[in-house]
């Protein structure tokens, strides 16, 4: 196994085809304040992303990549922590790109603050030429966090930096959800310590036409976990914000129109009249 050597943090970016963007992506990881390694996990690309990552390999000495062959994103990550040895992950895709200070404002937040297990960021919106669209404006308390779960997945996945060592505690990304892995995650981190975002600008976030766009298949494993959330409370002392979470009119419409909608989907017969009870 071809460990990175024992440091602070490491920066773990799946790529799948990336070219022309991972370029890019890798540039901001190596052009950070605060020294770190990077981590490519390639997950079966076509493109010309082998070439390029190992020509960075040879050239510097942060950073690796290793090759898995193509079993999803989650499958990618798993194999990457393996691989990791450094306290702290940060995680990028490799279509998106680092502002210069996002590494090191994040370990300070976590040294300063050892029971949060992860910490997320505000986005920059940026186009296929890199040009400015938007900002996010995510809650940033773990309460305000807790409330927004039930309709929406308030930290972003490419802009967080988390503890290692908690997260394989944690059982690490759950291959069966896909395409909602960082929100099932989430979820299960909130009973083991702190989530919260930074209110800084601290990631670039790409949009453009080749981006992998919501499934069926993910929006069903969204439901499904969101669902579970409330038939497994986050634990008592988030019981306020699990009440909020419960008695949200918007979560209850929302996944009374899926159970309605994709009968397909096997639910407890009790769950459905439950949800759809309250939903009349």
């Amino acid at each position: 196994m071809k460990l990175i050597k024992a440091g602070l943090v490491t920066i773990l970016i799946p790529n799948l085809n990336g070219m022309p963007y991972l370029e890019k992506a890798i540039k901001s990881c190596l052009s950070q304040t605060y020294e770190c390694k990077v981590l490519v996990v390639d997950n079966g690309s076509s493109d010309t992303s082998l070439e390029y990552l190992s020509k960075i390999e040879k050239t510097c000495r942060n950073f690796k990549f290793i090759s898995e062959e193509k079993k999803g994103i989650s499958s990618a990550l798993n194999f990457g922590l393996l691989h990791i040895d450094t306290k702290y992950v940060a995680r990028l895709d490799a279509d998106d790109e680092m502002v210069e200070d996002r590494i090191s404002r994040q370990v300070a937040y976590l040294e300063e603050n050892p029971e949060y297990i992860v910490v997320g960021s505000q986005l920059i919106y940026i186009n296929e030429q890199g040009i400015e669209t938007g900002k996010s404006l995510y809650p940033e308390s773990q309460m305000d966090l807790i409330r927004s779960f039930a309709f929406s997945n308030p930290i972003a996945h490419p802009s967080v930096m988390f503890r290692r060592d908690d997260i394989l505690a944690l059982g690490s990304y759950n291959p069966k959800t896909d395409g909602a892995e960082d929100l099932d995650l989430w979820l299960r981190c909130i009973n083991a310590g702190g989530i919260a975002n930074l209110p800084l600008l601290l990631t670039r976030y790409r949009q453009h036409d080749l981006q992998v766009s919501r499934s069926k298949r993910s929006l069903s494993a969204e439901i499904k976990i969101r669902i579970r959330g409330l038939l497994n409370p986050f634990g008592l002392k988030h019981l306020k914000g699990f009440n909020y979470f419960l008695n949200s009119a918007k979560l209850v419409e929302l996944m009374s129109r899926y159970l309605l909608w994709n009968t397909k989907i096997r639910f407890p017969r009790r769950l459905k009249r439950l949800v759809l009870k309250y939903a009349r």
